[in-house]
Formats: structure tokens, C-alpha cells, sequence
């Protein structure tokens, strides 16, 4: 009888094992899932999404379409209050903004309405190196030239939102860089037309993986000079090319550098709404995971030239719970560096 009931019970927990692997299946099937990217046509973030979104659907049961959709405002942040308050928390809606927009609620000026820690992190495409390049017309050629000559840095945005306009505020109060930021860029591709038309000298905050897939060939012919890194650690790619953390003096300053510039690592970032079932949330990292070890996917990637180094979304959620547990003196810091003109 014992071993009767055993076997009854086995088979009840292996019919309601494939009965959820079936409801996961069917719940995709016919259904989209809208990519909402937080900036404009053409630049790093859109790229990126758009070549994840034509090989995720296939890692996903149900083969689901993915619907680009470009939510502009707030350099990131309007796409990143759409995410969180008004999604739908079904799993059908992903978004990707700056990185930048993950510390607002710490650095900004109250435009992030959300809670970071409670986003569902799907993952982040490309450990990104944030770069100062200046003009060759400028004459800043070094990190030195940059202190030590007023060098006209154009932002997108206004006020003290965006990555580009707080990256350069950071340099010039963390590391002495002479910097006048220039904001109201729609993104990079117009800074970029403005730097080569000598409206403004230099850019800060620029991906690297958006100068190597897109600006590489200014770069190559001198007419763009990387002048500073942020990466954490020294880029292989960027030997001679100053880097910000060997401005640290001591540990304060390291975790006051890991907040400002070290939050630009997760470069890629997709997310989900909050809430959404963790049987959903699963499926999506697992496809998000398998996309980038995809040979179809990284081939094209190799083709537009982007830098895949992956974090996964569980990786994601540990650096940001981290960052936000930091001694609010330090979170005072940080904010009057990206702020300050």
C-alpha cells in the first residue's frame, strides 16, 4: 500500500511538472513582447536591443515576436518609469536604458520614480568602458590637455539627467578635468555631428563598444582621440590612454569611483518589470543567456562590431543591491560630483 501511494504520488508531481512546462510553453505562443529602448534611433542602446531581438524570440518556448519600440525622454528615464509603473507584469515587456539611469535614485534630480532593486534584471549585454574623446581640431590630445585647457563637452539632455552630462560633471570635479558641458544633444550621433563641425571639443561617458561599432573609423583617421578611460580596471584596447581610477587615493575614493564611473559596467542592461512570475522571469534570463552564446547571434554581432561580455540578471542584481547599500556620505559625494557645474 506505502509503495502504491509512493508511485501515485510520483506520478501526480511528474503530471504537474509537465503540466507547468506546458503552461510555459503555451503562455508565448502568438504573443509579442514589446523592447521598449530608452534612446534614439541609430545610437549604442537601439543597436544593441534591435540585434538581440532578432534571434531571442527562438530560445524562447512559443517562438514569440519582440516589438522594438523607441520611448524617448529623460535621457532613459522615461522608458525606465514606464518599466516599472506602468508595464504590463505578465512577462511581455522588456526595456533597455542607460546605465546611468540605475543611480538616479541616488544621483539625479527625482525623475526616477522606481526602486531599482525591485526591477526583474533579465541581463546586461557588454561590461562597458565609458570614454572622454576630444577632436583633433581641438588640440586636447591627453587627459592633461583636458585639465589644463577649457574643453567644451556637448550632453544630451538638460538639467543634471543623463550619463553624458553627469559623466563629464564627475570628471571635472573627481579628476580635475576643465570641462563647460554643453547639453541639449539628442544623443550621441548628434554630438558627434557637432564635434566634427567643431561646435564642441569632446564627448565623456561614450561606450566604449559605441566608438568601436560606430565611431571607429574617426578614430582610426585621428580626427577622434580617446583621451580618458573609466573602466574599473585598464582596457587592453586603450594602452597610453589615462585611466580614471588611478586617480584613487584611498578607499573611500575607490567606492566613491565604483558608484560614479564603475555603475557604467553594466553598459547593455534589460529588464523587466517588477513583479512579473518568477516562471516567466526564468524563462526570459535563460533565453536572454542563451542569445549571447548563440553562434547566428554573436555572428552578427561580430559583423556590427559589438562588444558582447555578458552579466547575467541574478549578477545584476547583486552589484545593484550592493551599490545602494552604500553609507549615505559617500551617496552625498557622488551626487554633488555628477550635479556641480
Amino acid at each position: 500500500m506505502a509503495l502504491w501511494r509512493h508511485g501515485l504520488a510520483l506520478c501526480i508531481a511528474l503530471a504537474a511538472t509537465s503540466g507547468a512546462k506546458a503552461q510555459d510553453s503555451d503562455f508565448y505562443r502568438g504573443k509579442s513582447i514589446a523592447m521598449v529602448i530608452g534612446h534614439e534611433p541609430g545610437a549604442g542602446f537601439d543597436i544593441y536591443a534591435r540585434a538581440l531581438i532578432r534571434h531571442m524570440p527562438r530560445h524562447i518556448a512559443g517562438n514569440p515576436t519582440m516589438v522594438p519600440q523607441n520611448m524617448l525622454g529623460a535621457v532613459g528615464l522615461v522608458s525606465a518609469n514606464w518599466l516599472y509603473s506602468v508595464a504590463p507584469k505578465d512577462g511581455t515587456a522588456m526595456a533597455t536604458f542607460a546605465p546611468s539611469s540605475l543611480a538616479d535614485p541616488l544621483l539625479g534630480d527625482g525623475k526616477g520614480k522606481f526602486d531599482v532593486t525591485k526591477f526583474t534584471w533579465i541581463g546586461n549585454m557588454d561590461e562597458s568602458v565609458a570614454l572622454c574623446l576630444t577632436t583633433r581640431i581641438s588640440g586636447i590630445r591627453t587627459f592633461e590637455d583636458m585639465r589644463n585647457k577649457e574643453t567644451l563637452v556637448g550632453a544630451s539632455g538638460s538639467g543634471v539627467a543623463g550619463p553624458l552630462s553627469q559623466t563629464a560633471r564627475a570628471v571635472k570635479n573627481l579628476l580635475g578635468g576643465n570641462i563647460k558641458v554643453i547639453q541639449g544633444y539628442k544623443g550621441s550621433p548628434s554630438i558627434r555631428l557637432a564635434m566634427l563641425k567643431n561646435e564642441v571639443h569632446g564627448i565623456c561617458g561614450i561606450p566604449l563598444s559605441t566608438v568601436q561599432s560606430e565611431w571607429q573609423g574617426d578614430v582610426d583617421s585621428g580626427e577622434l582621440i580617446p583621451v580618458l578611460q573609466m573602466g574599473i580596471e585598464p582596457h587592453p584596447d586603450l594602452k597610453g590612454v589615462a585611466h580614471a581610477f588611478a586617480f584613487v587615493k584611498n578607499d573611500d575614493d575607490r567606492r566613491l569611483f565604483d558608484l560614479v564611473f564603475g555603475i557604467q559596467s553594466l553598459g547593455r542592461p534589460f529588464g523587466a518589470p517588477p513583479d512579473i512570475p518568477a516562471d516567466r522571469a526564468l524563462i526570459l534570463r535563460n533565453a536572454f543567456d542563451a542569445t549571447l552564446k548563440d553562434s547566428e547571434f554573436l555572428a552578427e554581432a561580430a559583423k556590427l562590431r559589438l562588444t558582447i561580455k555578458p552579466t547575467s540578471g541574478i549578477e545584476m542584481e547583486k552589484k545593484l543591491r550592493a551599490v545602494y547599500q552604500l553609507p549615505q556620505t559617500l551617496i552625498e559625494k557622488a551626487r554633488q560630483a555628477v550635479r556641480a557645474d
